[in-house]
């Protein structure tokens, strides 16, 4: 008889050894056959009904396992999982957010819409947009944009022009002697004018280039508004 009751005593003690404990982070003990345990949750059946259905608990709201052979599997609540969001999209959200405007990372470089332009073609969107915005400081910078360069091609191509018309009225001149001295001074205002537009033309280049980007800055502010 006493041998019977140690044997029923080692049976109990065995049975309720062999089983895995899971520890819930309410302090609630759960004695169960763990089956699997994935990123986010684990699946198990209790031990008491092992023909039972499979139960299911958030990996969180476990604080550890200990299995039968007596290991122990700790857990750490985790945050949310944050995906990355796809290149592809944020091309498209800057794609969006240039549309329609104007960029001009160096002088006399302008894209538009991801395609590059002329100045020409800067200064014709900025002039047909603002008929409908009335902007005056823009119409103002449009208009000094315009000038300058006719300013700098005037001086540009028309001081070396007009040197050259003196140089050969000079040459004309002297062929006869009674109009040497017209020579001279027509020469010495050849090359006067050729050195005065020769500063001038760099002077209407870099105050262009200076109203063209006051042009872009205007039209980018009334773009983004």
């Amino acid at each position: 008889m006493k041998n019977t009751l140690i044997l029923f005593h080692f049976f109990v003690y065995s049975a309720t050894q062999a089983q895995d404990t899971i520890y819930k982070r309410t302090g609630e003990l759960l004695s169960v056959k763990v089956l699997e345990i994935s990123a986010t949750e684990i699946k198990y059946k209790r031990f008491t009904m092992q023909d039972g259905p499979v139960f299911i608990s958030d990996k969180n709201d476990i604080k550890k396992i200990k299995f039968l052979n007596g290991a122990v599997d700790s857990f750490i609540v985790s945050g949310p999982v944050v995906v990355a969001r796809p290149q592809v999209i944020v091309q498209n959200e800057l794609q969006v957010l240039r549309a329609g405007i104007i960029e001009n990372p160096r002088a006399g470089l302008y894209y538009y819409n991801n395609m590059q332009i002329a100045e020409k073609r800067m200064l014709f969107l900025a002039t047909d947009k603002n008929r409908t915005w009335r902007n005056k400081e823009l119409d103002k910078a449009i208009i000094e944009t315009r000038d300058y360069k006719s300013n700098q091609y005037i001086s540009g191509f028309g001081g070396p022009a007009l040197a050259i018309v003196c140089l050969i009225a000079s040459a004309q001149a002297g062929r006869t002697n009674s109009n040497i001295n017209v020579s001279s001074a027509l020469s010495l205002n050849a090359i006067g004018i050729f050195i005065a537009s020769q500063i001038v033309t760099p002077m209407f280049k870099r105050k262009r280039v200076q109203s063209a980007r006051r042009v872009v800055e205007l039209y980018n502010k009334e773009v983004m508004k």
